[in-house]
């Protein structure tokens, strides 16, 4: 049975964190759907994003994100944090995937929320496509 292809993007938004300013960060969208969704989806509960940040947050440091994005390329394969605490530290909670390229495709599988893995929550994306999306996502 071939694996179902899904399509990563990312979309600009505002978020207040720490009750200060608006700053900007990128949604994680999977099929156009948020990558929030997905996981209350898969898990059978509402969970929500709450305070935590993509890497590529306007308020952590541009290493952050540097390095994100190069453990999502998934060469060679890496856990990778996808949502974290605006800290910065992934300790303080973070939302973790295991990010494969295999041929022409990068697989994210054995999703975690803190606390516990999403089971039956696995993704699969056209290696060109994913890359060109990752691409996209400096925000400075």
């Amino acid at each position: 049975m071939a694996a179902v292809i899904h399509r990563l993007s990312f979309e600009l938004i505002d978020v207040e964190v720490f009750q200060s300013s608006s700053s900007s960060d990128l949604e994680i969208l999977i099929d156009d759907q948020p990558l929030a969704e997905w996981i209350s989806l898969c898990s059978g509960d509402p969970w929500q994003r709450s305070s935590l940040v993509t890497p590529f947050y306007s308020g952590l440091p541009r290493s952050v994100g540097d390095a994100t994005r190069r453990r999502l390329r998934g060469h060679p394969p890496a856990e990778c944090e996808l949502l974290l605490c605006p800290c910065g530290d992934p300790q303080c909670g973070a939302v973790t995937v295991e990010v494969r390229q295999l041929g022409g495709h990068v697989h994210w599988r054995r999703l975690r929320v803190p606390g516990r893995e999403v089971e039956h929550l696995s993704f699969c994306f056209e290696r060109e496509a994913y890359l060109s999306a990752l691409a996209g996502t400096k925000l400075r």
